[in-house]
């Protein structure tokens, strides 16, 4: 079996180039250089540099199911149980948030299927992720002249 049999079999100097004594390119953005025969450190752009636009595209189209606007920043829970309009729409987005977010631990995908209002999971997920503070409270609001005491959201930016 031929190859590298330990550590002290590689040769760091094939590693440079005899013009300006850097590794070779293997991904796109370096983060340090050195003159040096240190390695160069290179670093995968993340999800959120690589799709800002995309991933705010997706947070208006969010806003525009749910109802926010500037003056209106509260996520009225009444308004989506009630509408599996709405429901199927925040699930239809799951694709592109699997697309533009790092969301493996988010509990809408790691406990698919299981409990109710998953989509408030997936809500409550993109906003804190683009930098939004979810806070839950209980209002007093009116819907077809009546009376209800519900969950809201409300939204707030964070610094």
């Amino acid at each position: 079996m031929s190859g590298i049999k330990s550590f002290e079999d590689i040769d760091i100097d094939s590693f440079f180039d005899d013009n300006d004594s850097e590794i070779k390119p293997k991904q796109s953005k370096p983060v340090k250089k050195n003159n040096d025969k240190t390695p160069v450190i290179y670093k995968k752009p993340t999800k959120k540099e690589l799709y800002t636009d995309e991933r705010l595209d997706l947070l208006n189209r969010l806003n525009q199911i749910l109802g926010i606007t500037d003056s209106n920043n509260v996520i009225y829970l009444y308004d989506i149980d009630n509408s599996p309009d709405k429901q199927k729409q925040i699930d239809d987005l799951a694709d592109d948030v699997k697309t533009y977010f790092k969301c493996g631990t988010w509990a809408y995908f790691t406990k698919a299927g299981k409990g109710e209002r998953q989509y408030l999971s997936l809500i409550r997920s993109i906003y804190r992720n683009m930098g939004y503070d979810v806070t839950p409270t209980i209002e007093h609001f009116f819907r077809d002249d009546k009376k209800i005491i519900g969950k809201t959201y409300v939204l707030h930016k964070s610094n």
